[in-house]
């Protein structure tokens, strides 16, 4: 009878132990998408790059491109409101001299 309690405990302890998990995972996701937007709200999204999104991401140990689409694509919307200009304007070429 021993062994069964011992069996079911460990059962027990196995489950809460992978809901913890669960749990930190999705508050280290949830942090993620607030520093993602602190990043942006601190400087023009223009001057983003993908260096830096993609810094951030192996900081915090997240895949932004599963568990963040909203907040990528919230970014990258961001990034062309910047770069691209209003309405009918007309780009303009910024080439690099060479």
């Amino acid at each position: 009878m021993r062994g069964a309690g011992r069996a079911a405990g460990a059962v027990v302890g196995a489950v809460a132990g992978g809901a913890a998990a669960r749990r930190l995972q999705e508050e280290r996701v949830a942090a993620a998408g607030t520093v993602l937007h602190n990043l942006l709200a601190g400087q023009d999204p223009a001057a983003l790059q993908r260096a830096d999104v993609a810094a951030l991401a192996d900081r915090l140990g997240v895949d932004f491109g599963v568990a963040l689409v909203g907040e990528l694509k919230a970014a990258y919307d961001a990034y062309l409101q910047a770069v691209l200009p209003p309405g009918d304007a007309p780009l303009r070429c910024a080439r690099a001299p060479s």
